[in-house]
Formats: C-alpha cells, sequence, structure tokens
C-alpha cells in the first residue's frame, strides 16, 4: 500500500501527545525502572539471535527501550491433544542463550515468554484436555518450562513469564483446582531451578468470564513478579485509560498487593483499531491512530508507576510493529531515546 509522507501527517498529533508524555515522572525512588519492552517473535529455529534480531534490539535500544521478552513457543496439535513439543519455530536452546547474553550486552533485559500455540490455530485459551490427556500434556508443560528455567537461570534472564492466555490451564473459572497445580506444583517446580521474577500473562477481558481471565487467576500471590495482562482494552481516547485504572487496574493490584505489567500491549495500524485491538488486517491503514493509541497508553503507564510495572509492545517481528512508523518516535521521544537513520526492518 502506498504512503504518502506519513510522519508529515501525523506531525502535529506527536508533538501534542507527547507534551504531556515526557513530563511525567516513570519512576519511584527505591523502586526498580519499569520495564519498558518489546516482544520479540521467532519464525525459525534461530531466530532471536540472527543478525536481523540484534539489528533490531540495537535499535530498540537506541529508542529508549530497557527490555525484551524473547517468545518461546511450545505446540499441541490441537486443544485436546495430550502432549506438547517444540516445532519450527521454537528457539533452540543455543539460540536462547546467545539471544539473551547479546541483549544483555547492549544494555536490553531479556525475559523469556512461553506462548503455546495449536496445530489447528485455536487461540491458545481453548487448550483444556481431560483425563489422562490433561496429566499427559502437564507433564510434558512441566518439563519445558523447568527447562526454559534452567536455560533462564544460567542466562541471567530476569523476569520468566510462565505462560499466556492459558485459560483453560489456569483460570479458576474453567477449572476450580487449577490455581491450586499452579500454586502447589508448577511454580515451585520452576522456583526450584530460576530464582528470578517469576510470572504469567492473563487475558484482560471480554465480555464473559472465560475471557476476564485475570480475574480468575488465584495464585497472583505464589509468583513473585508482577500481575502480566494481554491488555487488548477497547480504547476510545486517552481517558480511557483512567477509567479502566480506577475500575478494575488499581483493584487488582490492591487485592494481591501486586504490581501490574502489560505482557502485551499493541494496536494494528488501521483506523477505528482502538476499538477492537486484538484484530490484525482489518483494512486502512493509518499511522495517526496507532501513534495515538501508543502515546495514550505510555502517558497511562508512566502516570503511575507505583502500580504499573511497565508494558511490552506487541510486537516487533509482523505487522503490529511500530519500527518505521510514526509509533516510534512517539515512543522514542517518551522513552529519551532516539530513532536512527536509516531504513527500518519491513514486517516478516
Amino acid at each position: 500500500m502506498s504512503r504518502i509522507n506519513p510522519r508529515s501527517i501525523v506531525a502535529g498529533l506527536v508533538t501534542v501527545a507527547l507534551t504531556s508524555l515526557t513530563a511525567t515522572s516513570c519512576t519511584v525512588p527505591g523502586q526498580a525502572p519499569q520495564w519498558r519492552c518489546a516482544n520479540l517473535m521467532a519464525s525459525t529455529h534461530t531466530d532471536l539471535a540472527e543478525p536481523k534480531d540484534q539489528s533490531k534490539m540495537r535499535r530498540l535500544k537506541s529508542d529508549g527501550f530497557n527490555c525484551i521478552s524473547m517468545v518461546i513457543t511450545l505446540w499441541s496439535d490441537n486443544g485436546q491433544a495430550g502432549h506438547v513439543s517444540t516445532d519450527f519455530d521454537t528457539p533452540t536452546d543455543s539460540t536462547l542463550i546467545r539471544a539473551a547474553s547479546y541483549a544483555r550486552s547492549i544494555g536490553l533485559r531479556p525475559i523469556f515468554s512461553i506462548h503455546n500455540e495449536t496445530r489447528d490455530y485455536r487461540w491458545r485459551a481453548e487448550i483444556n484436555p481431560f483425563g489422562a490427556n490433561r496429566t499427559s500434556w502437564w507433564h510434558d508443560e512441566l518439563n519445558f518450562l523447568v527447562h526454559y528455567g534452567a536455560i533462564a537461570q544460567r542466562s541471567a534472564v530476569p523476569m520468566y513469564t510462565l505462560g499466556s492466555e492459558m485459560v483453560g490451564m489456569a483460570s479458576d473459572y474453567v477449572h476450580p483446582t487449577n490455581g491450586a497445580y499452579w500454586r502447589n506444583t508448577v511454580i515451585p517446580r520452576v522456583a526450584a531451578v530460576y530464582h528470578g521474577l517469576l510470572t504469567y500473562d492473563a487475558n484482560w477481558g471480554g465480555g464473559s468470564p472465560f475471557n476476564a481471565e485475570v480475574d480468575h487467576i488465584s495464585f497472583w500471590n505464589a509468583l513473585n513478579g508482577p500481575i502480566m495482562i494481554s491488555a487488548y482494552y477497547p480504547i476510545a481516547s486517552a481517558a480511557t485509560w483512567p477509567a479502566l485504572y480506577k475500575q478494575r487496574l488499581a483493584p487488582l493490584a490492591a487485592k494481591w498487593h501486586r504490581t501490574i505489567m502489560f505482557g502485551e500491549i499493541g494496536y494494528w495500524p488501521a483506523p477505528g483499531i482502538g476499538a477492537h485491538p486484538w484484530l490484525s488486517n482489518t483494512g486502512g491503514y493509518s499511522e495517526s491512530t496507532q501513534a495515538s493509541l501508543y502515546a495514550w497508553a505510555m502517558q497511562f503507564v508512566a502516570k503511575y508507576p507505583e502500580t504499573m510495572a511497565g508494558l511490552s509492545w506487541w510486537n516487533v517481528t509482523d505487522g503490529f510493529t511500530p519500527l518505521g512508523r510514526a509509533a516510534e518516535q512517539v515512543i522514542a521521544t517518551a522513552w529519551g531515546g532516539k530513532v536512527p537513520p536509516g531504513p527500518a526492518p519491513a514486517p516478516e
């Protein structure tokens, strides 16, 4: 699709949006800096540590990012299958070690983030085997979680996300015993080999108890890291965020005595995408819409550092990427960085 000088189109929007962003403090005395992350995905066994990935990391560092969330994808045949395995896009152990080492060498904190997928391409929330299949699924999954935990420990990875949007396997709404299994088995097994921050990324909501996973996780206080949320809340304007904070986020943080981090948040560059930010390829193209949504989210997170531990932008690999778009300048200005010269990496 043709782009007609998009930066000139959105220059006024970016300037106005960032006036308040850059004036807002993002730290609390004695508290670690907020996590300013991007999710980096792999499409082959060696991705995350390839020259193209290192180039992205350097660009992110220049933009003002201070961490990178490395997605480790595990696969099942379908939502009822009893086994978990690696596949074409699961990074090898050596890839992860090299990727984490490179990130640290340039000043980015690496995060390992487990994502489960199904080969029939259903939403991972629907993974929910029963009976013997559930037992064998957990046998495989736990072995992987411990395995990658040991690599994270060896690689000085400061935070490890044990799953994302696994409603069927984590929410007490689906199975009343889910929380106890995480609290008594999953978390202790991983904590035996990994001594950094452990967390889990729950789905935000969406009109049903099933989708509102974050409200049905009962093991938040068994984790020592922040409450992670896939934060695809419908956003109409900057004013939406303070309302969400008052109604949902602040009470959640107070209930569990934990800070909150958006483990996934992102916007496809399309008109009206704030109404349904979980969608992609919706038609049309609007860098200004994406840039506005980025600015509003960062302004909100920066305003509440005592509650909000940070965010991780989804993502810098595919069409959601802010790189090379107006949203990248929004990020760099807000986070004290500088967009490097030269072309941005194209979406993969």
